[in-house]
């Protein structure tokens, strides 16, 4: 299909933008899809949305081809525009016109990648992005199909930006000659995890700035879940970047930090552990890795009481495990960054 063709097309059916110039930015939109109801849903969305010349790239992931790293470079490489839009299928757009703002976001050649939710701090414990202090603006659905709005947080400048480290993946834009430097790593990673945090680190590590900005709204009609991919991956994410981690920018309470640290490891993350199936060896194992600098948590790892607690934990969270001892997994894990 021609460029002139899909331009008719989107005067035809969004006439109110038809004063745009052929020769303004155009936006590749690249959807990770597996639901041909939700990706037109979205089109049509996009199309009453975005306000400027665009394409939608949807990679067909129906039978589960593709990881999210190898479906997004697919995308990339069928893209024929400047920017480049990465998308949840499962999203709808608020904002009229929010094309020309993530352009003009991008005009500037030192930002990286911009999205709608992150943090300025990204710890060195396996943790996502929103462990501690994160921005948001996002109307986001909870496990019930509930809507819960978030609202910006301080810190945005006047051109509604906010410099951050690591970005939320259900949006995230970028100039295409960016991709010439970073990439999505199928090589290191697989499934449908951690692709934003890397792609983040990857971005900062060589200068350029992430942006959280708040003049794009969306809803999100799902909730992430941190199953056994996830961490799988999170634990393959800290290992590739552990020289660099923690990354944060500004000022920020380091003993704030290393509470909430330790009571995401305690609770959170050894929860997480005992759903994705790993012994008792390995939860001992990777907690006392990633928080051997807090000496009286290593040490309560070692005694009797974090026996009793990690029994209790199996009880309430996965009780068949006490019944049937998990293999472990910490070879298979290591073996897959060395």
């Amino acid at each position: 299909m021609s460029l002139s063709f899909k331009y008719t097309a989107f005067r035809r059916f969004c006439p109110k933008f038809a004063v745009i110039s052929i020769n303004t930015s155009v936006l590749s939109i690249i959807i990770c899809s597996k639901s041909p109801k939700l990706a037109g849903k979205l089109k049509q969305n996009i199309e009453l949305t975005v306000g400027i010349p665009f394409e939608c790239i949807f990679i067909d992931n129906s039978t589960c081809n593709y990881s999210i790293f190898s479906a997004y470079n697919e995308g990339i490489r069928r893209s024929q525009y400047p920017y480049l839009c990465f998308l949840h299928e499962d999203v709808a757009f608020q904002t009229a016109d929010w094309g020309k703002n993530l352009c003009s976001h991008l005009m500037n050649p030192r930002v990286g990648l911009i999205g709608l939710c992150g943090s300025a701090y990204q710890s060195k414990v396996p943790a996502s992005w929103s462990l501690y202090e994160y921005t948001a603006h996002i109307v986001q659905s909870d496990k019930r199909g509930k809507l819960r709005i978030f609202e910006p947080s301080d810190g945005y400048d006047d051109r509604h930006e906010k410099h951050i480290v690591a970005l939320d993946g259900v949006f995230l834009a970028a100039r295409r000659e960016l991709f010439k430097h970073i990439a999505f790593d199928e090589n290191t990673f697989d499934g449908f995890h951690a692709y934003e945090l890397d792609l983040c680190l990857q971005s900062h590590i060589l200068g350029y700035k992430n942006l959280a900005v708040n003049d794009i709204l969306l809803i999100h009609f799902s909730k992430g879940r941190h199953n056994e991919d996830w961490v799988h991956n999170i634990l393959l994410f800290v290992d590739k970047w552990e020289h660099y981690l923690p990354i944060e920018i500004g000022d920020h309470s380091h003993e704030r930090i290393a509470q909430r640290e330790t009571t995401y490891m305690r609770k959170t993350f050894l929860k997480n552990l005992i759903r994705s199936g790993y012994s008792n060896q390995d939860c001992k194992h990777l907690l006392m890795k990633h928080l051997s600098h807090d000496l009286s948590f290593v040490e309560w790892v070692r005694s009797p009481k974090f026996d009793r607690w990690l029994f209790s934990m199996r009880l309430k969270k996965k009780p068949s495990t006490l019944f049937k001892r998990p293999a472990s997994r910490i070879a298979q894990d290591v073996s897959a960054i060395s």
